[in-house]
């Protein structure tokens, strides 16, 4: 018995000595902490906690805490770097993450935000080995593998961030984030059927993921299935009643469908929703564009760049409508507004030189044609507009080379063939003129332009016969080409078949205003004059005469005619002699 007291004796003798040394601890701790305190972990999981109900500034004071006592733990550290980086506090979270690599350089957590923040502070390369260190350290981490594929696909290694997308997938099939984001970089490199697959797994592993519908609905859009469209931008909508793209891309799926009614409905009811941005608006007020609701989209249009100055496309939108109610002056404003934010906007900037060209302002529209042309290497089909511009100035060789341009940029452009046949015609070269024409000739043998082009290049060039052969293939293919049976007209005067070009000219002349009609007017003085050089038929002389000034009073700048002048001006000669 005594033995057993002697025993517990002991026993409380050592328990009160321990409790004293726990005193001791706890009074030191104290001292050290400055306050009474939880251990740093739990300041840390409470900082956690409160960091899921999206009290990020609660949970930043937490966490700092956990990290400022003793023996705060390497987690910590990590926990008080992601909330510093979600504030974009890049130097601050760095600072802290390499404390956590100093206390623990197993962590593969703390390796794998390193990556992450390396990568928002534009540090590729240490990014690269910080993701490279956390999968050595755990290669089943499948959150590490999709932090480097965000990293792969913004530095443009779009297949090596496939393989970590496919990778972290494969490791947990179950990751809702990592099917989702492999959708949208299959999306945004236009893979749409795959970005569809994966979008649809996200969605199958949470219903309620309204980002993954919104991406859908923009697929389907992109893709012209409206009907799609609409019904995933209606769940996104449901799950998520305030992101207001869900909205618009609601409202132009309808639009698209051409149901105008619950395309504009869309609009107000997503304001009992969400508040509205300048996007929105700009949507709103092409919608009532679409619907030719002017004043309604000047409205929104203008509501648009109230809300965001900035807003090219609202800019651009105005000008469109400007056009449409025919205040041209207005919507040039509006296109210069929209250059001046976004200097490469091809539309606006081909807009303002067919402006110019309408006004007859050559040089201003080569200009802008020339800046849409810099600024999109597919912009080629305006060497044609420019082109044309020279033309109208008279710069023969300026004209000619921007033809040429417009062969090289598409060489199966039938009309930018025929034009530099012809700007080699006007500058004097009738055989690079015919060289051109017979190139396309041999590419199409059927085409209307190519053939008359070819025969009048051909007759030109004194080839009647061949001219001939070319004119009547043309014909062939359509017996009512008036102008190919002028040219043959012509071809056959050349030749001294007058009384088969009679009898071509003749049904013209009988049709009612023959005699306002330029070109017929210009081949009766053409066989007359024929008629009195090869037959001395002198009589026709003052009527001949008569019929060239018919044909210049016709004509603005008669001097350009130098035909009939020449024509005029040989009989002229004939009755003074």
């Amino acid at each position: 018995m005594n033995s057993i007291i002697l025993f517990m004796l002991d026993f409380i003798k050592k328990l009160l000595n321990k409790i004293n040394r726990l005193d001791n601890f706890i009074n030191l701790y104290k001292e050290n902490a400055g306050e009474v305190s939880m251990p740093s972990y739990a300041y840390m999981n409470w900082g956690i906690k409160l960091l899921d109900t999206g009290d990020e500034k609660k949970a930043l004071e937490f966490l700092e805490k956990s990290v400022e006592m003793p023996y705060a733990n390497s987690d910590s550290y990590v926990n008080l770097a992601i909330v510093l980086a979600k504030e974009n506090k890049y130097e601050l979270a760095l600072n802290y993450l390499k404390k956590a690599t100093k206390l623990d350089n197993e962590n593969a957590k703390a390796y794998q935000i390193l990556g992450s923040v390396y990568s928002e502070m534009e540090d590729f390369e240490e990014a690269k080995k910080a993701f490279s260190i956390s999968i050595k350290i755990n290669p089943r981490n499948s959150q590490t593998y999709i932090n480097r594929a965000i990293f792969y696909a913004k530095t443009g290694k779009i297949k090596e961030a496939h393989l970590d997308f496919k990778t972290a997938c494969h490791i947990n099939p179950g990751n809702t984030q990592g099917w989702f984001l492999w959708g949208v970089l299959c999306s945004q490199c236009k893979d749409y059927v795959n970005a569809v697959e994966r979008l649809k797994k996200a969605v199958s592993l949470d219903p309620f993921h309204s980002d993954a519908y919104y991406h859908l609905a923009s697929i389907s859009f992109l893709t012209g299935q409206f009907q799609d469209s609409v019904k995933y931008a209606k769940k996104s909508i449901a799950i998520n009643p305030k992101r207001i793209e869900c909205y618009i891309a609601l409202a132009e799926s309808w639009l698209h469908l051409k149901n105008e009614k619950e395309c504009l409905a869309t609009y107000p009811n997503a304001l009992k929703e969400c508040e509205a941005n300048s996007q929105f608006y700009y949507s709103w007020g092409v919608s009532f564009q679409f619907f030719k609701k002017w004043d309604e989209s000047f409205e929104k249009l203008k509501k648009a760049i109230e809300l965001d100055s900035n807003n090219h496309l609202a800019y651009y939108g105005l000008s469109i409508s400007y056009f449409k109610t025919d205040n041209e002056d207005e919507a040039a404003k509006m296109l210069e507004k929209t250059i001046e934010i976004k200097p490469d906007h091809l539309i606006a900037l081909y807009n303002l030189g067919q402006y110019y060209l309408r006004k007859n302002d050559y040089e201003n529209a080569v200009k802008y044609y020339k800046k849409a042309v810099s600024s999109n290497i597919n912009a080629g089909y305006i060497y044609l507009n420019i082109a044309s511009c020279y033309e109208l100035m008279n710069k023969k060789e300026e004209a000619l080379e921007y033809w040429k341009k417009a062969v090289e940029y598409n060489p199966k452009n039938t009309d930018a063939k025929i034009s530099l046949a012809n700007a080699y015609l006007k500058a004097g070269d009738i055989q690079n003129a015919i060289r051109k024409i017979r190139s396309a000739y041999k590419e199409n043998k059927k085409d209307l332009k190519i053939l008359l082009m070819y025969g009048i290049l051909l007759l030109n060039n004194n080839e009647c016969f061949e001219a001939i052969e070319k004119l009547d293939e043309a014909l062939k293919i359509n017996p009512d080409y008036e102008i190919a049976k002028f040219a043959k007209i012509e071809c056959l005067v050349k030749m001294g078949k007058i009384e088969e070009a009679e009898s071509i000219l003749t049904p013209f002349e009988e049709k009612e205003n023959s005699n306002e009609d330029g070109d017929i007017l210009y081949l009766r003085a053409l066989i007359n004059e024929y008629k009195i050089t090869k037959s001395n038929n002198l009589e026709l002389i003052d009527e001949t005469i008569n019929i060239c000034d018919k044909i210049i009073s016709l004509h603005k700048e008669p001097d350009t005619d130098s035909k009939v002048l020449t024509i005029k001006n040989n009989l002229i000669k004939i009755k003074e002699n």
